[in-house]
């Protein structure tokens, strides 16, 4: 059984647990997260480690990354904002080049 290297001796943990961290989103996404966190808490606490055990987190930690953009806002805003700084990289690449 993997257990926690600091602060809780004995204490289970995984270190996909790391993943299900959820403080450092939004409120609005941290409402959505922190079900799936309290969730992934209860299974390194009642599941022994095994395969099986890692397929279920995989799983949850799937379910709730789409649980979360759902509610990021729109693609079209988002990817005209990485185009653009796309651009602009590749215009400070090139300069840098010449």
């Amino acid at each position: 059984m993997t257990t926690a290297t600091s602060g809780s001796p004995g204490v289970p943990t995984d270190p996909i647990l790391r993943f299900f961290r959820f403080d450092h989103l939004p409120k609005d996404l941290q409402k959505i997260s922190r079900p799936f966190a309290e969730l992934a808490a209860k299974v390194v606490l009642m599941c022994p480690p095994s395969a099986e055990r890692t397929v279920a987190f995989r799983k949850l930690l799937e379910a709730k990354d789409c649980a979360v953009r759902c509610l990021v806002p729109e693609w079209p805003d988002f990817a005209d904002q990485w185009i653009t700084m796309l651009a602009e990289a590749n215009a400070e690449l090139d300069e840098g080049l010449s």
